[in-house]
Protein backbone atom coordinates (compact mmCIF):
# COMPACT_ATOMS: atom_id res chain seq x y z
CA UNK A 1 0.00 0.00 0.00
CA UNK A 2 1.32 3.41 -0.94
CA UNK A 3 1.41 6.33 1.49
CA UNK A 4 -0.04 9.67 0.46
CA UNK A 5 3.52 10.97 0.05
CA UNK A 6 4.41 8.06 -2.27
CA UNK A 7 1.20 8.63 -4.25
CA UNK A 8 2.25 12.23 -4.76
CA UNK A 9 5.75 11.26 -5.90
CA UNK A 10 4.46 8.51 -8.21
CA UNK A 11 1.72 10.63 -9.75
CA UNK A 12 3.79 13.70 -10.32
CA UNK A 13 1.09 16.01 -8.91
CA UNK A 14 -1.82 16.62 -6.59
CA UNK A 15 -4.58 15.40 -8.88
CA UNK A 16 -4.93 12.01 -7.17
CA UNK A 17 -5.52 13.52 -3.73
CA UNK A 18 -9.17 13.95 -2.83
CA UNK A 19 -10.11 17.52 -1.89
CA UNK A 20 -10.81 16.59 1.74
CA UNK A 21 -7.17 15.43 2.15
CA UNK A 22 -5.87 18.73 0.86
CA UNK A 23 -8.38 20.84 2.77
CA UNK A 24 -9.29 22.81 -0.35
CA UNK A 25 -11.35 22.14 -3.41
CA UNK A 26 -9.56 21.42 -6.67
CA UNK A 27 -10.82 22.33 -10.11
CA UNK A 28 -13.90 20.36 -10.96
CA UNK A 29 -14.79 19.59 -7.34
CA UNK A 30 -17.36 21.33 -5.22
CA UNK A 31 -16.22 24.12 -2.94
CA UNK A 32 -17.60 24.48 0.56
CA UNK A 33 -21.04 26.13 0.49
CA UNK A 34 -19.98 29.24 2.45
CA UNK A 35 -17.05 29.84 0.09
CA UNK A 36 -19.34 29.48 -2.95
CA UNK A 37 -21.87 31.92 -1.50
CA UNK A 38 -19.17 34.53 -0.82
CA UNK A 39 -17.87 34.17 -4.37
CA UNK A 40 -21.40 34.35 -5.81
CA UNK A 41 -22.11 37.52 -3.81
CA UNK A 42 -18.86 39.10 -4.98
CA UNK A 43 -19.68 38.18 -8.58
CA UNK A 44 -23.17 39.65 -8.20
CA UNK A 45 -21.69 42.91 -6.90
CA UNK A 46 -19.57 43.05 -10.05
CA UNK A 47 -22.35 42.31 -12.55
CA UNK A 48 -22.85 45.96 -13.32
CA UNK A 49 -26.60 45.65 -12.79
CA UNK A 50 -27.09 48.70 -10.65
CA UNK A 51 -29.91 51.04 -9.73
CA UNK A 52 -29.21 54.73 -9.05
CA UNK A 53 -31.87 57.16 -7.84
CA UNK A 54 -31.45 60.85 -6.96
CA UNK A 55 -33.89 62.94 -5.00
CA UNK A 56 -33.86 66.37 -3.39
CA UNK A 57 -35.62 66.77 -0.05
CA UNK A 58 -36.67 70.01 1.69
CA UNK A 59 -34.73 69.24 4.88
CA UNK A 60 -31.22 69.40 6.29
CA UNK A 61 -28.75 66.54 5.84
CA UNK A 62 -29.00 65.87 9.58
CA UNK A 63 -32.76 65.45 9.39
CA UNK A 64 -32.71 63.26 6.26
CA UNK A 65 -29.91 61.10 7.72
CA UNK A 66 -31.89 60.67 10.95
CA UNK A 67 -34.85 59.38 8.92
CA UNK A 68 -32.63 56.47 7.82
CA UNK A 69 -30.94 55.79 11.15
CA UNK A 70 -33.57 56.31 13.89
CA UNK A 71 -35.95 53.40 14.47
CA UNK A 72 -39.07 55.47 15.19
CA UNK A 73 -38.45 57.66 12.13
CA UNK A 74 -37.79 54.65 9.87
CA UNK A 75 -41.23 53.34 10.85
CA UNK A 76 -42.81 56.47 9.32
CA UNK A 77 -41.70 55.87 5.75
CA UNK A 78 -39.60 52.76 4.95
CA UNK A 79 -42.08 50.83 2.77
CA UNK A 80 -43.19 51.33 -0.83
CA UNK A 81 -46.94 51.63 -0.44
CA UNK A 82 -49.32 53.90 1.46
CA UNK A 83 -51.34 50.81 2.35
CA UNK A 84 -48.35 49.28 4.18
CA UNK A 85 -47.04 49.65 7.72
CA UNK A 86 -43.67 49.08 9.35
CA UNK A 87 -44.34 47.17 12.57
CA UNK A 88 -40.64 46.45 13.14
CA UNK A 89 -37.61 48.67 12.53
CA UNK A 90 -34.42 47.58 14.26
CA UNK A 91 -31.55 49.92 13.40
CA UNK A 92 -28.01 49.88 14.79
CA UNK A 93 -26.49 52.42 12.38
CA UNK A 94 -22.76 52.11 13.05
CA UNK A 95 -19.89 50.42 11.23
CA UNK A 96 -20.51 46.70 11.80
CA UNK A 97 -24.05 47.28 13.10
CA UNK A 98 -27.13 45.74 11.55
CA UNK A 99 -30.74 46.51 10.67
CA UNK A 100 -33.97 44.61 10.11
CA UNK A 101 -37.19 46.07 8.80
CA UNK A 102 -40.57 44.37 8.56
CA UNK A 103 -43.07 45.82 6.09
CA UNK A 104 -46.66 44.60 6.25
CA UNK A 105 -49.49 44.99 3.75
CA UNK A 106 -53.22 45.13 4.55
CA UNK A 107 -53.57 41.37 4.03
CA UNK A 108 -51.00 40.76 6.75
CA UNK A 109 -48.21 39.61 4.41
CA UNK A 110 -44.77 40.69 5.56
CA UNK A 111 -41.64 41.59 3.63
CA UNK A 112 -38.43 41.85 5.59
CA UNK A 113 -35.07 43.15 4.40
CA UNK A 114 -32.07 43.04 6.71
CA UNK A 115 -28.35 43.54 6.51
CA UNK A 116 -25.17 44.88 8.02
CA UNK A 117 -23.75 48.38 7.92
CA UNK A 118 -20.40 48.43 6.16
CA UNK A 119 -19.84 52.17 6.50
CA UNK A 120 -21.64 54.91 8.40
CA UNK A 121 -20.50 58.53 8.06
CA UNK A 122 -23.03 60.67 9.96
CA UNK A 123 -24.99 63.03 7.70
CA UNK A 124 -22.91 61.98 4.67
CA UNK A 125 -23.06 58.27 3.78
CA UNK A 126 -24.57 54.89 4.59
CA UNK A 127 -23.36 51.65 3.02
CA UNK A 128 -25.17 48.44 3.94
CA UNK A 129 -25.92 44.97 2.67
CA UNK A 130 -29.50 44.16 1.64
CA UNK A 131 -31.05 40.70 1.91
CA UNK A 132 -34.70 39.70 1.85
CA UNK A 133 -35.69 37.15 4.53
CA UNK A 134 -36.82 34.63 1.89
CA UNK A 135 -33.78 34.96 -0.39
CA UNK A 136 -30.11 34.03 -0.43
CA UNK A 137 -29.21 36.98 -2.68
CA UNK A 138 -27.27 39.76 -0.97
CA UNK A 139 -26.91 43.16 -2.65
CA UNK A 140 -25.40 46.46 -1.48
CA UNK A 141 -27.03 49.83 -0.92
CA UNK A 142 -25.11 53.11 -0.71
CA UNK A 143 -26.94 56.27 0.31
CA UNK A 144 -25.08 59.57 -0.12
CA UNK A 145 -26.38 62.75 1.50
CA UNK A 146 -25.24 66.14 0.10
CA UNK A 147 -26.28 69.48 1.49
CA UNK A 148 -27.52 71.82 -1.21
CA UNK A 149 -28.38 74.41 1.44
CA UNK A 150 -29.17 74.44 5.17
CA UNK A 151 -32.67 73.17 4.41
CA UNK A 152 -32.22 71.16 1.22
CA UNK A 153 -30.50 67.80 0.75
CA UNK A 154 -29.69 65.80 -2.35
CA UNK A 155 -29.86 62.05 -1.72
CA UNK A 156 -28.26 59.56 -4.10
CA UNK A 157 -29.25 55.94 -3.59
CA UNK A 158 -27.14 53.32 -5.37
CA UNK A 159 -28.33 49.71 -5.11
CA UNK A 160 -25.86 47.32 -6.75
CA UNK A 161 -25.17 43.67 -7.27
CA UNK A 162 -28.41 42.53 -8.87
CA UNK A 163 -28.03 39.20 -10.65
CA UNK A 164 -30.67 40.15 -13.22
CA UNK A 165 -32.36 43.27 -14.59
CA UNK A 166 -35.84 42.08 -13.58
CA UNK A 167 -34.79 42.10 -9.93
CA UNK A 168 -33.31 45.59 -10.32
CA UNK A 169 -36.53 46.82 -11.91
CA UNK A 170 -38.65 45.44 -9.05
CA UNK A 171 -36.37 47.17 -6.54
CA UNK A 172 -36.59 50.39 -8.55
CA UNK A 173 -40.36 50.34 -8.11
CA UNK A 174 -39.99 49.66 -4.38
CA UNK A 175 -37.38 52.37 -3.81
CA UNK A 176 -39.47 54.88 -5.78
CA UNK A 177 -42.36 54.21 -3.40
CA UNK A 178 -40.12 54.40 -0.33
CA UNK A 179 -38.54 57.69 -1.40
CA UNK A 180 -41.98 59.19 -2.10
CA UNK A 181 -43.00 58.25 1.43
CA UNK A 182 -39.75 59.71 2.77
CA UNK A 183 -40.52 62.98 0.97
CA UNK A 184 -43.99 63.06 2.56
CA UNK A 185 -42.54 62.32 6.01
CA UNK A 186 -40.09 65.21 5.62
CA UNK A 187 -42.72 67.79 4.71
CA UNK A 188 -42.82 70.65 7.23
Amino acid sequence: MHTDHQRLENSGGLAEFPPQVLGVALCGTSRPLAERRIQEQEQAMNTGITLVLKRTFPASCERVFAMWTTEELVKKWFCPGKDMTIPVAEVDARDGGSYRIVMQNQEGETYSPSGDYEKVVPNEKLVFSWKWADSEIVTRVTVDFRAISDQETELTLTHEGFPETDMRDRHNEGWEGCLSRLSEALQP
